[in-house]
């Protein structure tokens, strides 16, 4: 598809739409880890699969650092794009036959929820908590705990975690992304104090040079 790399791949029905209008082609697809093009891989055009088993895959034009994706989920397991909701991580390795599934609370920091809000596209993250495994978390398996970051800046390969699923707290996170309001004043003027203001006058100096 023209991508570098693949950064995480799962299986979700959040959106039922979109794939309940698709038919399902491919299943059993397996490539080897010498597959250079698709046509070295083997898969069948006859299948036994529902719409839950599609494949998402997450691409990056550009290869850089350990392979995740994070997003975050509603209570109908619906990826949402209010910037709140259940954390869900998406990644290349199979934890437990998994590739998706929830982050664990344990160790879990501000600075690891700044660092993840912003690799989702966010400014900062607002605030997060952990709820016990039920509901909508039920859907998911806890593949990633004990995540710890140092630096609110960095990317998350620069943060520490392990692969388990010992856990029964998942983490809730809430990002922000600011707002930028566009300056509709006209020319010699600025928003301010919710009204069009004249722009203070610029003092200069006039230097002559005599000769």
């Amino acid at each position: 598809m023209g991508f570098s790399c693949a950064a995480a791949f799962f299986n979700a029905a959040s959106y039922k739409l979109v794939q309940e209008n698709e038919t399902i082609v491919l299943d059993n697809v397996e490539c080897g880890v010498d597959a250079k093009s698709f046509t070295d891989c083997s898969y069948q055009f006859h299948h036994d699969c529902t719409h839950n088993e599609d494949v998402f895959l997450i691409c990056q034009n550009t290869c850089k650092g350990k392979p995740f994706a994070f997003n975050l989920v509603d209570e109908y397991g619906h990826q949402t794009q209010s910037g709140k909701g259940l954390l869900l991580v998406h990644t290349l390795k199979s934890i437990e036959g998994a590739t998706s599934g929830t982050v664990c609370g344990d160790k879990f920091n501000n600075i690891a929820a700044a660092v993840i809000c912003k690799q989702m596209g966010h400014d900062h993250a607002s605030s997060w908590t952990t709820k016990d495994h039920k509901g909508i978390q039920m859907m998911y398996p806890p593949i990633m705990n004990n995540v710890t970051c140092t630096d609110a800046d960095a990317l998350f390969g620069n943060c520490t975690y392990a692969f388990d699923h010992e856990c029964t707290q998942d983490v809730y996170l809430t990002c922000e992304t600011e707002e930028v309001t566009p300056n509709l004043c006209p020319a010699g003027s600025q928003f301010q104090d919710g009204t069009c203001q004249a722009c203070p006058r610029n003092t200069f100096k006039a230097l002559y040079i005599e000769g």
